[in-house]
């Protein structure tokens, strides 16, 4: 859910329009929005906390960002659609003992952070990934509430963006305070590096959240202005969009060539694959009996419909295709490290 504002904390966002309200036009949306993430940084909405060793402790298993400041909330990057563990752990009050047992589960992010900016080059706005804990006697307000802050990026973005800022920490590491050109972090202006991410304890309970429940065939069904308060006639119904796992998108090229070509994968299967290459290259795709995928640690693996669709979208590959003794062929995806991309 979008953070801060969007987050649905806050008891005056509910789902439910009241019919005397105001209702905003697209423009206006557009403006506001714009407007909050230009602004973000410059006033960050402050929720108020709890600070707490005790009780419910949850916990984001990715690692945290050491380029946000201690003012502002931790940031964690997380990879769209990848699935990540979050621990409950209970910490007993010594004067109100309770048995401990870490419970655990399994997350994924189906947005990415900029589905939320307007504009180009605005950049993706944080979420939240936010906890609510209820007793069995009520049911209006929680327990307990624990959030942590997160940024969504595409396949493998958030290991990318962590590689990043580590090697510009050691880089500053190494030049020390010798070296007084461009910006330099002080000690203790930003978030220690820390594997896990660790939630806040929310201090304010009794603001409801508003859910979202879509319908199964949500995905397929075109919006109702009505419900939404402004015209969507000039926007691209989502009936027209594929859904995700429809299609793959692989970047490959051959050999003696340089340039990459996309490989459009539909439907996301290793038929689907051959007949993708076939097309692109020219060959009888029928007649493509062998799909393997050479790892960058040097594995060759041969392929299946899962590991096609579930590990090499948007990844980029040297394409090897070999004709055997009985007229086939097979093709060899060769994974091109992110290093070697440019100059590969």
């Amino acid at each position: 859910m979008p953070s801060p504002v969007d987050s649905g904390i806050g008891g005056d966002m509910s789902l439910i329009v009241n019919p005397k309200e105001e209702f905003f036009t697209s423009e206006s949306l557009i403006e506001r929005s714009t407007e909050r993430a230009l602004s973000h940084r410059d006033s960050p909405v402050i929720i108020p906390k709890l600070h707490n060793a005790l009780g419910f402790q949850y916990v984001l298993e990715a690692p945290i960002s050491t380029s946000i400041r201690k003012e502002d909330d931790r940031m964690t990057y997380v990879n769209k659609g990848q699935f990540y563990t979050v621990s409950l752990d209970y910490i007993p009050d010594p004067m109100k003992p309770l048995k401990n047992v870490t419970v655990k589960i399994s997350i994924a992010v189906q947005c990415l952070s900029t589905d939320f900016s307007n504009q180009k080059g605005v950049k993706g706005l944080p979420l939240h990934v936010q906890i609510d804990t209820y007793d069995g006697e009520n049911d209006k307000i929680p327990f307990h509430r624990g959030y942590c802050q997160i940024k969504v990026f595409c396949d493998k973005g958030a290991n990318r963006k962590m590689l990043h800022e580590n090697r510009r920490d050691e880089k500053r590491r190494i030049q020390g305070g010798g070296n007084l050109s461009g910006r330099k972090k002080s000690d203790g202006e930003f978030h220690e590096g820390c594997d896990r991410s660790e939630f806040y304890h929310m201090k304010e309970l009794d603001k409801p959240a508003a859910l979202f429940n879509a319908p199964d065939d949500y995905d397929r069904t075109y919006l109702d202005p009505q419900t939404l308060g402004y015209d969507l006639s000039d926007m691209e119904p989502m009936v027209k969009r594929p859904r995700p796992s429809e299609r793959l998108m692989l970047y490959v090229r051959k050999r003696d060539e340089q340039i990459y070509m996309p490989l459009h994968v539909v439907p996301p299967s290793l038929v689907g694959l051959a007949q993708a290459i076939g097309n692109k290259f020219g060959i009888d795709s029928d007649k493509i009996t062998g799909l393997f995928k050479r790892c960058a640690k040097g594995a060759t693996v041969r392929m299946d419909d899962e590991m096609l669709r579930h590990y090499v979208n948007e990844d980029t590959f040297v394409l090897d295709v070999e004709s055997n003794d009985d007229g086939s062929f097979s093709a060899t995806l060769i994974e091109v490290p992110p290093q070697y991309q440019s100059t590969a």
